[in-house]
Parts: C-alpha cells; structure tokens; sequence
C-alpha cells in the first residue's frame, strides 16, 4: 500500500521513495481524511472517491447520491478486441488500441528467446571490440580515428546469418556516421561485402570532388 512506501525526509515532510511529498487533506463533500499529492496549490478541493468529486460538482443540479452513482455506472467502457496469442493460441480480451500479440510475459519471453539472440551480451561486446582492435580503431570508410564514435558492422546480417553473428572476418570497425549513412542508402536487410566496397568507392568519390 501507498503508506508503506512513504517516510519522513529531513525536513519533516513525508514524501515517497522518488521525492514526491504527500500531505493529509480532507474531502471537500463528506469531510474524510485522505492523502494526497502536494503540488503547490492546495486550496484546491480534494475528494476521496469519484462519487463524492462528481456530487459535489453537481449539487447546483440538485443531484442525489443515487443519480450520481447511476451516473458513474452508466459510463460507457473502452472498446475491446479479442485476438489469440501467438504463442500458445489462448484467447484473451485487451484494448481496441493495444498492439500486443501474446497473452502473457511469458509467452512473449518465449518468443524473444528463440527468434533473437540479442546483441546485449557479453560475446557480441567481446567480437565488437575484437573487430575494432583488428581495424586499429580506425573506421574503414573515412579511415579515421574517433574515439567513443566506433561501431563493428556486420558484412552478412546479423539476422540472416546466425552461424556468421561472432565470425571476425564477418565485421568491420565503422564510425557512426559512415554506419548509419550506409544502412541510410542500402537498408538493414541483404546487406553483403560488395555493399561495402561500392559505398567505400563512392564516399572516396564525394571526398574527392
């Protein structure tokens, strides 16, 4: 619960464990004690639920409590779709706006697990390094240095070529620049050396004009 996240700082304000400070207010309608935020305009009213917001916003239409809670159950609910998991086939009810294919995190793990070997590990960061080292940190486009601008590109994609994802003599060092103007020109998909090359050729064509 929300009061056993919250303690008193060194001011003698209670605040939460982002530093968001929180005071005891009371409701505008019934005159219970509730906690809320602090945020710099507390002569606001304040209200414990929705009931007692919208009864005491409509007391000059003379609304009962009654027509109040008629009101808020009548409130018509978001529009839903049902889809089927990707993974294990259940059905399941979400949002019309939501773009999720699986039905729990679980199932999407699955799924993340067997079509991607991410590239946040620590071999790819080891065949990265190794890749810039071999090329002296020197990016082979523009064949200059920048420090902290490198990148290690994959000659065959790393999608594409699973068995050729930690192969040395599938990278080459890059900077930045050069890497996202190549990508820019021929795509992430069916890349290959000769790519390479003939965007080499044409840079050095560019700088020599």
């Amino acid at each position: 619960m929300l009061r056993d996240t919250l303690y008193i700082n060194k001011k003698g304000s209670l605040v939460d464990k982002n530093g968001r400070k929180y005071i005891f207010s009371i409701c505008s309608n019934c005159g219970c004690i509730i906690l809320t935020r602090q945020l710099g305009f507390e002569n606001r009213n304040s209200f414990c639920s929705s009931l007692c917001s919208i009864y005491f916003r409509s007391k000059n239409a003379k609304l009962t409590y009654l027509d109040v809670f008629r009101k808020l159950s009548n409130k018509p609910s978001k529009p839903t779709k049902r889809i089927s998991c990707a993974v294990c086939g259940k059905r399941f009810t979400v949002p019309a706006r939501h773009r999720t294919k699986y039905c729990s995190r679980k199932c999407r793990v699955k799924v993340t697990r067997a079509t991607t070997d991410r590239r946040n590990n620590n071999r790819f960061h080891r065949w990265s390094l190794e890749i810039k080292i071999r090329d002296n940190f020197t990016c082979y486009i523009c064949e200059q240095r920048k420090d902290g601008q490198l990148e290690s590109h994959h000659l065959y994609p790393w999608a594409s070529y699973k068995e050729l994802r930690y192969d040395l003599d599938n990278g080459v060092c890059m900077c930045k620049d050069c890497h996202k103007k190549f990508h820019k020109d021929y795509g992430r998909k069916n890349n290959t050396p000769e790519q390479i090359e003939q965007f080499k050729i044409n840079y050095n064509q560019e700088v020599s004009q």
